[in-house]
């Protein structure tokens, strides 16, 4: 993994898995978290994995088994993530390599579902 900029991540693909990389945000907006809190919650852990990376990714340059790049989606906008259907043709160990950091991403930000803090009911002083 490098950092390409302060906003994005750059996973390195294993080349036993055709080599190349997968840009992340390095930092999640609520939205992003959102969206991958509703799929760890509700799917399996492929599920979540899957989600991570598509609401996190920004780019890439990975290749199928016949050394053809694969085309990142058209009309993407890196804000939104993409649809997760856009992952099927990567190879799975560059999807869990950037689940992997996306993982690592995501636990850096807290439960957007849990209460906040609550007061003891004391004041200072």
């Amino acid at each position: 993994m490098s950092s390409t900029s302060s906003s994005t991540v750059r996973v390195e693909i294993p080349e036993t898995a055709g080599g190349g990389w997968i840009e992340l945000h390095a930092r999640m907006t609520h939205a992003e978290q959102r969206r991958i809190w509703r799929a760890v919650k509700g799917g399996d852990t492929m599920d979540s994995f899957e989600a991570t990376v598509a609401a996190l990714v920004v780019a890439w340059d990975v290749h199928d088994d016949d050394g053809r790049p694969i085309p990142f989606p058209a009309g993407a906008r890196p804000a939104d993530g993409i649809p997760i259907e856009a992952l099927d043709p990567l190879p799975a160990a560059a999807i869990l390599a950037a689940a992997t950091v996306g993982s690592d991403i995501f636990a850096a930000r807290a439960d957007p579902n849990a209460s906040a803090a609550s007061s003891t009911g004391s004041s200072p002083g």
